[in-house]
Parts: C-alpha cells; structure tokens; sequence
C-alpha cells in the first residue's frame, strides 16, 4: 500500500544506528530489507536517545572526573613541553587530547599525570616532575578559559561552576621524589595531589609489578640486569614507603596503587588512614594483566572506601580475548560493580563467590595520550557513550553520578578530612641513601 514505510539507515556511529522512515518507490522488493532492519533496529544493544539525554544531563550536573591523561607527557614527546605555539583548540594535532574533544565529552575535572620514565631514577627524575609540572601550569595559562588549576575538591566544584575544566595533578610514580620525603612535600606544595607508588620499576617505596629497575639497588631480590630485576620482589610495601603514605595522609594527598604489586596493593590499604586510588586499572579476573586489580583486593578498596578509577588501555581490558570496545570497558566496570561476567569471559567468577563491591567504588581513569584506546573510546570526546552506555545497562541516576565524578571526588575530600585531623603531627624526617655511584651522594 502507498503507506508502507521503509526504515533505513541514515547515519553510522561507532557503536550506534540511526533509523529514518521513508516510502520506499517499490515495495515488495524492500519488504526484506525492511523485516531485518526493523529487527536489527530492536536487537542491537546500544544506548538510545533518551539515555544520551540523561547521560549529557548528569554531567552538567556532576563534575565528569577522569583520572589519568599523559597529555602533558606527549607534549614532552611532541615539542619538549613548550605549549605556546601548539594548537590544542585544533583536532589536527597528533593528540588524543583536543579542546574541542574535551568539550565534547563534556568533561569536567582531569588529573594530568605529570610522569617521567623510571630509566631517570636517581638521575633527573625530579627535575623533569617539575618540567611536567610546569607544562601543565602553562596549558592552564595558555587556554585560561579551558582549563583551571584545581588544589581541593572543593576547588573542583568551583572551576565546573564556572565553566572551566578543573585540573589537578597526579604524579605517575615515587621514583619522582627521589627518596625523599621533603621532595614530596614540595610535590604536593607545588599542586601534586595523588602519588602512584611505583611505576614499571621498583622504588624505594614500594614494589612494582612490572618488577623493573635502573640500578642494583631497585632489587631487593636478585640483579638488575637490562632493566629487570632478575627475581620477584617480595617486600611489597618498604618501612620508608609506610612512613610516606602516613606523611601523604598527613599532606592530603591520594595514595595511588596502580602499578604496584598485590602485596603492596594490601599493604598500602591496610597503612593508609583515608580512602586509596586506583587512578587507572581493571579487573583482573577480566584480563589477567599484573596491572589491574586482583578480585581479592576489591572489598578491601570498598572496606577502604577508595575508588577504582577502571582505564580504557585495550591491552588492559581485552588480553585479545576480545577486540577491545566502549563495551569492553563497561563490562569491567560491571565485574567490579556487580561480579557479573561477559559473554567473552563467563569464568570470571568461580562459583559466583564475589558479589561487587558496588558503583560508589568505580570511577573512569582513561589513559587517554599514554596507550592505545578502544574502538569507541579513541578520544574524550566519546565520554557521553560511556555515560549513555552505564544507563543503557540498567545503572540509576545516582550510581551514574558517582561513577563519573562523585566518587573521586568523595575520596579526595575524605583525604582532605583526615589531613585536617593530622595537623598537629610534624612532617616525617625520616631519610634514606639509596646506593646510586656515581649520580648520588650519601648526605
């Protein structure tokens, strides 16, 4: 009849289709082409429009806090951190990170991971913090519209009031400090407000579980032998590294625990007086990569009321068990929320034993400009189908919330709270020579 409606496909997203109806000019022949589009159009799993109405509607309520971005790491790379004459208002350049990207994600609050390799460790690695330090005060000077130097949860909310993207700074490894405990003081002065404990090589402070080093002295156990200690480390957590998470409880700055090994992954739970970060890993019962989080050690981060901040890495949330997507990451977000398993990975939880540590535990810790991205997620301007993607998958409002920045920033206001407690307790003194000939003096 001259009413038959052909539905067809106008537009192809990444991981969405749009439908449009027309009347088609002979009809029988499409009746076919219509039967599998109209069932393609009611079995395909994807977000629909009300759930990018909600999703974009929670994020201008709530600051979207993503985690870790190595953006200032790639302007290292890119043009030895001079920022002046690179264009971030422009997608052209050969980042991951835009303005206009940010703005389309509609993000909020960005911890910038101001890293430095550990093959500086007992050479510049300080020097070079503060070179990463620097570049992102000039993004904050360059783009001052954009961006908002944020110190304080408190200051977050202010700088999302007004429109800015509030930017805080993360430090990507204790190596940075050198031993040093007035190092770190001046770290967290100058802005720093989490420490990841280790990066790939051990530190004074901690054990990584990539177990690498850049001299003997990194291993504890056995020899450094071309960047890799030759045994695993056992300590976990050092006596120096104790004393430093007490003295970053009494500054207020996070204690990170990506990187580092399950022993000190406990350790430091069990130490630290306020809530513990995982700024940027998964689960891995999903893939079974030494940098995501052990099943047994997510109810301690509930117990803990930390937060773990699931990174978008495709080697980190795939292991090539799938092609890593959007719904990829989502699905860890699931298994850490829930304990539920994906289709490609229904043996992740034997016996069903883990139940989820709940939503008020997860936030988004990208990696955005420091790895390869999903399909899906390739830049922060696909935040909003992540977001759209938690409600398709039956999260409340309030859950949503709390994944996409109200944790987070739950947790640094919490660390803020039990330094205000700690204020009478004089800074650490304790110090330490690690053996470094001949970069290093013993006093």
């Amino acid at each position: 009849p001259s009413s038959f409606l052909l539905v067809r496909p106008v537009q192809m997203g990444p991981r969405h289709l749009y439908l449009s109806l027309t009347r088609p000019q002979h009809h029988l022949p499409f009746l076919p082409l219509l039967l599998l589009l109209i069932s393609l159009s009611l079995t395909l799993a994807v977000p629909t429009a009300s759930d990018f109405e909600r999703a974009s509607a929670v994020q201008k309520l709530v600051p979207m806090t993503d985690g870790h971005n190595d953006l200032p790491g790639a302007y290292r790379s890119f043009s030895n951190d001079a920022v002046q004459h690179v264009d971030l208002d422009s997608d052209s350049v050969p980042f991951q990170t835009t303005i206009p990207r940010l703005h389309a994600g509609e993000v909020g609050a960005q911890f910038w991971s101001v890293f430095v390799g550990c093959d500086r460790q007992g050479k510049d690695a300080v020097r070079a913090t503060l070179e990463q330090i620097d570049t992102v005060l000039k993004l904050a000077r360059r783009w001052p519209n954009t961006f908002e130097m944020a110190y304080t949860s408190a200051d977050i909310h202010k700088s999302f009031k007004s429109g800015k993207i509030a930017s805080l700074l993360g430090m990507e490894g204790a190596h940075q400090i050198d031993a040093s405990m007035g190092a770190l003081r001046m770290m967290y002065r100058l802005g720093v407000r989490y420490m990841t404990l280790t990066h790939t090589c051990n530190n004074p402070i901690a054990d990584s579980c990539a177990n690498g080093c850049a001299d003997a002295v990194d291993c504890r156990k056995g020899q450094c032998v071309s960047g890799q200690c030759t045994e695993p480390q056992t300590e976990g957590l050092t006596s120096f590294g104790k004393l430093a998470v007490k003295e970053m409880n009494r500054l207020g700055m996070l204690v990170d625990i990506s990187h580092v090994t399950p022993q000190a992954m406990k350790q430091a739970l069990a130490v630290s007086d306020a809530p513990v970060i995982f700024s940027h890993s998964s689960a891995k019962a999903l893939c079974n990569n030494e940098r995501n989080v052990p099943t047994d050690v997510l109810p301690l981060i509930q117990r803990n009321n930390g937060v773990v901040m699931v990174t978008f890495v495709d080697s980190f949330i795939s292991c090539g068990k799938t092609n890593a997507t959007l719904d990829t990451v989502v699905d860890h977000i699931d298994f850490i929320v829930k304990g539920s398993c994906p289709e490609w990975k229904q043996d992740c939880n034997p016996n069903n034993e883990f139940k989820g540590i709940g939503a008020s535990h997860v936030g988004y810790g990208s990696d955005f400009d420091g790895a390869t991205m999903p399909k899906g997620l390739e830049t922060p301007g696909k935040y909003l189908y992540l977001t759209a993607e938690l409600f398709r998958r039956g999260y409340s409002e309030a859950e949503v919330k709390g994944i996409v920045g109200e944790n987070i920033i739950r947790v640094l206001r919490e660390a803020e709270e039990v330094s205000s407690t700690l204020s009478d307790v004089f800074p650490q003194e304790e110090v330490i020579f690690p053996h470094r000939p001949p970069c290093r003096l013993n006093h």
